[in-house]
C-alpha cells in the first residue's frame, strides 16, 4: 500500500510525548538550559578571582579542569540534541572549543585572573568527548527507532543481507 496517513509506518513514526512534552518542547527547553549554562561559563570565566562566584566555586573542593571538562561536555551536547538539524547542532557543538578558547583570552583582562593551557586541553577533551557521545546516542536512537518500526530486524538483517557498512557510515556521518 502508498504511504499515506493510515499507513502502519506513519503510525509508528508518530512523535511520542515523552515526560509529557512535545519534541518541539523538549528542544526548545534543552536551548534554553544550554543558553543558561553558556552564560554561567561566561560570568565564571570572566569574574575576577576575588568575586563572590569565583570564592563561592573554589569552596567546590573540584579540580578546576573536572569543572571545565564537563561544563564543555553539556556545551557540546546540548546543541545537538536542541537544533532541528543535527548538523547545525554538531556545528555548534564543535564551535565550543573556540568559545572556550576565547573565554581563557577574556581571562587576561580580568584581575586576578591567567590563561592556563591546561584549561584549553581539559575544554578540548570536553568538546570532544560530547560530541562523540552525542553521536553515540543519536545512533543508537536511530538503530532503535528503525527496529521498532520493522525497518531492521531484530538480528540487524535487512533484506537478507547484514547492514554493517550503512551502521558505519551512520556513525561516522553522526560525528
Amino acid at each position: 500500500p502508498p504511504i499515506g496517513s493510515n499507513s502502519m509506518l506513519r503510525i509508528h513514526n508518530k512523535p511520542a510525548l515523552r515526560f509529557g512534552l512535545s519534541l518541539l518542547t523538549r528542544r526548545v527547553l534543552i536551548l534554553i538550559l544550554w543558553a543558561v549554562l553558556t552564560c554561567s561559563v561566561v560570568v565564571g570565566s570572566l569574574s575576577p578571582a576575588a568575586s563572590p562566584i569565583m570564592v563561592a566555586v573554589g569552596r567546590l573542593h573540584v579540580n578546576d579542569n573536572v569543572v571545565h571538562f564537563c561544563a564543555y561536555l553539556a556545551l557540546s551536547i546540548l546543541p545537538v540534541f536542541g537544533f532541528t538539524d543535527r548538523r547545525r547542532g554538531r556545528m555548534v557543538g564543535r564551535s565550543m572549543f573556540l568559545f572556550g578558547i576565547f573565554m581563557e583570552a577574556g581571562q587576561l583582562f580580568s584581575p586576578g585572573r591567567s590563561v592556563e593551557l591546561g584549561d584549553v586541553i581539559s575544554n578540548g577533551a570536553g568538546v570532544s568527548c560530547g560530541l562523540l557521545f552525542a553521536a553515540a546516542i543519536c545512533a543508537l536512537a536511530r538503530r532503535v527507532s528503525l527496529r521498532h518500526c520493522g525497518i531492521i530486524a531484530a538480528e540487524g538483517v535487512i533484506g537478507g543481507s547484514r547492514d554493517q557498512d550503512s551502521e558505519q557510515t551512520s556513525v561516522k556521518d553522526a560525528v
